[in-house]
């Protein structure tokens, strides 16, 4: 069953939702490591820095997918 344009847009809608969530929560995880003066090149940081960047791309990527498609109805 295919879905109708409306609910893909509904559908990346909620993923971005979704995604926002994710990177909102591993910016805080940055920010906590930065305030508990957890160094830049510290492994906990690199590795919240790199899931930060992931799911930001992610972001990006829906976010491009539901505009172009928007912009298609």
């Amino acid at each position: 069953m295919e879905l109708s344009r409306e609910e893909q847009l509904a559908a990346l809608g909620a993923a971005l939702y979704l995604v926002g969530i994710e990177v909102e929560a591993s910016r805080e995880q940055l920010e906590k490591l930065y305030q508990r003066g957890v160094g830049l090149n510290e492994p906990e940081t690199l590795s919240a820095y790199h899931q930060f960047n992931r799911l930001s791309w992610k972001f990006s990527q829906i976010e491009e997918q539901y505009l172009k498609m928007k912009g298609e109805t």
